[in-house]
């Protein structure tokens, strides 16, 4: 017996276009995809870039402002080692505060000091060992 031929052939056309269809659509966007990416790698090497040239910049401003204030200061405090030290403990105390806030910034952010504070009432309340 002769196989019959599908009563609905404009149907299985229909779905092997759908089939194409899918196929090729499937490719643009794993295309748009990679463009996207690519761009995206781009704009991030771009922006790498600029922050380095930024801290290059920043980091000249303060050797030569460093400089300055060192040569400002040595007739005043008699002599540039006493206004070289007067200089790094002013940079010193400026970094230190300002890591003490971003310190802070971020434990309250997180809420990582509340942690560290409630295990440190949890571990100061448990109970030891008897002498």
């Amino acid at each position: 017996m002769p196989r019959e031929k599908l009563a609905d052939e404009p149907m299985m056309a229909s779905l092997h276009q759908l089939a194409r269809d899918g196929r090729a659509w499937i490719a643009a966007e794993a295309a748009f995809a990679q463009a996207e990416v690519a761009s995206d790698g781009k704009r991030l090497a771009v922006m790498l870039a600029l922050v380095a040239v930024g801290f290059g910049c920043l980091f000249t401003a303060v050797i030569l402002l460093s400089v300055f204030v060192v040569a400002f200061l040595a007739p005043h405090v008699s002599g540039l080692g006493n206004a070289a030290g007067l200089l790094g403990l002013a940079l010193v105390a400026i970094a230190a505060l300002a890591g003490w806030r971003v310190w802070s910034l971020a434990t309250k952010q997180f809420g990582l000091l509340s942690v560290l504070k409630r295990w440190w009432n949890i571990a100061a309340k448990a109970p030891g060992p008897e002498p």
